[in-house]
């Protein structure tokens, strides 16, 4: 969350996802829905106009300074 704070032009949406329903069960929407792909959990998702644009997954996203690469303005 600290490298997200003073991040221009950055919208953060949390999606829960409870391990209940999502392990194991490759029918969970955000698996299935063809542009979240969702494949593990936690995952931070930067997108352009219309795709993926960078992925963090797992331990990753707990790198503050991969997580400031993922966010950077590349404009």
């Amino acid at each position: 969350m600290k490298a997200l704070e003073d991040t221009p032009n950055t919208i953060l949406i949390f999606a829960p996802v409870l391990r209940s329903e999502y392990k194991g069960n490759p029918s969970y929407p955000y698996r299935k829905h063809a542009k979240v792909g969702l494949q593990a959990v936690p995952t931070l998702v930067r997108w352009g106009e219309s795709e993926k644009v960078g992925e963090l997954v797992e331990a990753r996203c707990s790198n503050e300074d991969l997580v400031e690469a993922l966010v950077e303005d590349e404009d």
